[in-house]
């Protein structure tokens, strides 16, 4: 059995972890239009919850992106035998 594909992403997948932060002090730069996040040096981060994310990168969201597109996409990757690996 033969599957053609319009599109084939190939490459790396990892892991993204976004965080709710507890406390951090915003601050704009020097013409108080580029706000930035300030946390202190070496502390410990307290945050109130986490969002993670499995399979995402470049090369699984352009199969997405395809996909939704109206393609016949897929994924070509690695995946590590680990805990995440095999969820």
């Amino acid at each position: 059995m033969q599957n053609n594909y319009d599109f084939l992403g190939i490459g790396d997948i990892t892991i993204d972890a976004f965080i709710k932060i507890k406390e951090a002090r915003v601050y704009r730069d020097h013409n108080g239009e580029k706000p930035q996040l300030c946390l202190n040096f070496a502390d410990k981060v307290p945050y109130d919850d986490v969002y993670v994310i499995l399979a995402v990168g470049n090369s699984a969201n352009a199969a997405v992106a395809a996909s939704r597109l109206g393609l016949k996409s897929a994924l070509l990757t690695n995946i590590g035998d680990d805990m995440n690996g095999r969820v």
